[in-house]
């Protein structure tokens, strides 16, 4: 397929935007600019109307990509463990407001004072699988995100594309479409595995997820 002059099969993720303006008129510049979906972050939903936001998406004739991004998963304690999956199943609640086609997961480093990257590893495990029980009712597929592994320590201790594939075969043996994985190229362009992989789990990836062909560090 020839994708030149293509933008309505591209989608913004507006973080790479920078956060600059309200959510509304970011909403407007993207659909203005022909492309044809949008991925906004929860931060700039923040006060506003999930329900407002939705419908002014759909009025501009765009659609939702994914919505970006959760809780970290790791922490310290049972009770902020408990915590994180309570707000991300609160974020998978918004994401289906919104009509997005995935809730981006971004599962957290180490918790604090940690040097035990296997733990951390099962805790996302562990919560990612609390959280699929109920993002499979909700119909709202899952999608974890590897990040470089200088963000190992605080920001995801999911690093390499087969180590999210791995999670996705743990979490759903069936290789349903309630869990995948996005693709950011800023985090995964390093990895000397990374042809193989997208080449022989397309689906794996695109069918719950739009790979990101362009992407942030937040």
């Amino acid at each position: 397929m020839d994708l030149n002059g293509r933008l309505d099969l591209c989608s913004i993720n507006t973080a790479t935007l920078g956060y600059q303006l309200p959510i509304g008129q970011t909403i407007e510049a993207v659909a203005r600019a022909g492309f044809g979906s949008i991925a906004p972050w929860r931060r700039e939903l923040e006060g506003e109307s999930v329900k407002i936001v939705s419908r002014r998406i759909r009025d501009a004739g765009l659609g939702v990509s994914g919505y970006c991004r959760s809780s970290y998963i790791t922490a310290e304690s049972t009770m902020q463990f408990s915590n994180a999956i309570e707000d991300n199943r609160r974020a998978i609640d918004e994401a289906v407001e919104l009509g997005a086609r995935c809730f981006v997961m971004v599962v957290g480093g180490l918790p604090k004072q940690s040097k035990d990257l296997a733990a951390a590893r099962q805790q996302v495990h562990d919560g990612m699988a609390q959280l699929l029980e109920y993002a499979s009712e909700q119909k709202m597929p899952l999608a974890i995100e590897p990040l470089h592994p200088m963000y190992a320590a605080d920001r995801a201790c999911i690093n390499t594309l087969q180590q999210a594939l791995d999670l996705c075969d743990a979490l759903d043996p069936s290789q349903g479409c309630s869990v995948g994985v996005a693709v950011d190229l800023y985090h995964v362009w390093w990895d000397p595995d990374l042809e193989s992989q997208t080449r022989g789990t397309g689906q794996a990836i695109t069918g719950v997820s739009p790979v990101r062909l362009a992407g942030t560090n937040q």
